[in-house]
């Protein structure tokens, strides 16, 4: 039964949408969520929602009014980017694609430090898709396979200290 001020309505919800009500009426936010999200109906309009505020999160990350740190190609600022850098960026500025990166890249959420270049890194891929100017870490890869070859780069990503810059 819902009230509004002009009247009262009495409706019955259909038997789908049922332990959802239940869920609003005594729930709290995860029941609520898992009761939505067992919804067939509502799992695709759900997945709708967070691409769109996925793609919003990604145009804005990408976009030339708020500087990122994947649009530097200076020198100075090539020179002193880090990973962790990049991935707290990304962390503040697109938290779903963080989120989503962080899920598919670790085993758990307790080592998040140790998969920092490849989180940073594939981000940068996939948005410079969407934008050209999204190249800084692009350069560096550039600049170490030119230089050092493919070996230096596996070990840089994948071995050394995170927290290390890229030289």
């Amino acid at each position: 039964m819902v009230s509004w001020p002009s009247q009262t309505k009495r409706h019955k919800l259909q038997p789908v949408l049922e332990p959802l009500g239940c869920a609003l009426l005594r729930g709290t936010w995860k029941e609520i969520a898992s009761a939505a999200y067992r919804v067939k109906e509502l799992t695709s309009e759900l997945a709708k929602c967070m691409l769109k505020q996925l793609s919003v999160e990604c145009s804005d990350i990408v976009s030339s009014k708020q500087e990122s740190l994947l649009r530097k190609s200076k020198v100075n600022d090539i020179r002193n980017l880090l990973f962790t850098n990049i991935c707290q960026e990304l962390k503040d500025r697109t938290p779903l694609l963080y989120s989503i990166m962080v899920t598919i890249a670790t085993p758990s959420r307790k080592k998040i430090f140790e998969w920092y270049r490849s989180i940073a890194l594939t981000a940068a891929i996939l948005l410079k898709q969407r934008c050209r100017m999204v190249n800084s870490v692009q350069l560096i890869v550039m600049i170490i396979i030119k230089y050092c070859g493919f070996q230096v780069l596996y070990f840089l990503i994948f071995i050394i200290n995170p927290t290390s810059k890229v030289k």
